[in-house]
């Protein structure tokens, strides 16, 4: 079975995913209900995104989406630094991307760099804040 955060699906599952969340920007949950700056993507038409295209998701709440990377090859944060601090060597299918270049970090900054991407994650939202208000 293909997990849907893969190619081909990328873009086209991300695109229907986002319509389907309650926290749109133009949801009544935003501070801006009327900033339509991601319009364009969130109206595209499903069959004019091209399959296998992808889009790089947020890092709010990294630490709680392992596996990583587009096909699920790295378990942990600490082996998706390794991997670009290496220059992305390590590719599963033998062919590293000439553009990815190692990174050069010591032990140490590499493990800062995950504790950074660690304090991305917060606590959850209180059930108040995620459940629509009684109206009067």
């Amino acid at each position: 079975m293909t997990p849907n955060n893969c190619v081909p699906f990328g873009s086209l599952d991300g695109l229907t995913k986002l319509k389907a969340h309650a926290y749109l920007r133009t949801s009544m949950w935003s501070d801006n209900p009327q900033d339509d700056s991601r319009a364009v993507y969130l109206n595209a038409d499903r069959d004019s995104i091209p399959k296998g295209s992808w889009r790089t998701p947020s890092l709010r709440d990294v630490a709680l989406t392992a596996p990583y990377m587009h096909d699920g090859s790295y378990a942990t944060l600490e082996a998706v630094v390794d991997h670009y601090n290496n220059g992305a060597a390590s590719m599963p299918n033998g062919a590293p991307n000439a553009r990815i270049q190692p990174l050069f970090l010591t032990p140490e900054e590499e493990s800062q760099l995950v504790e950074f991407l660690k304090t991305l994650t917060g606590a959850p939202l209180p059930a108040a804040l995620t459940s629509a208000p009684t109206l009067p």
